[in-house]
């Protein structure tokens, strides 16, 4: 079971304990977004709503 907390959440498809030489930079454009980590934050944002709803 997931519990969520009251009020905003942060999802982040990066490794926390070393940031990319790209972030928030003129270089964290889109060609560098890798489309694996797009599917894999799709997917945990699907199954979280599917909680919610779930209730």
């Amino acid at each position: 079971m997931i519990q969520f907390m009251d009020g905003a959440t942060c999802l982040l498809a990066q490794d926390t304990s070393k940031l990319v030489f790209n972030y928030h930079t003129r270089h964290d454009t889109l060609d560098n977004v890798r489309p694996r980590s797009l599917s894999v934050m799709l997917q945990m944002v699907k199954d979280m709503i599917a909680e919610l709803d779930r209730g």
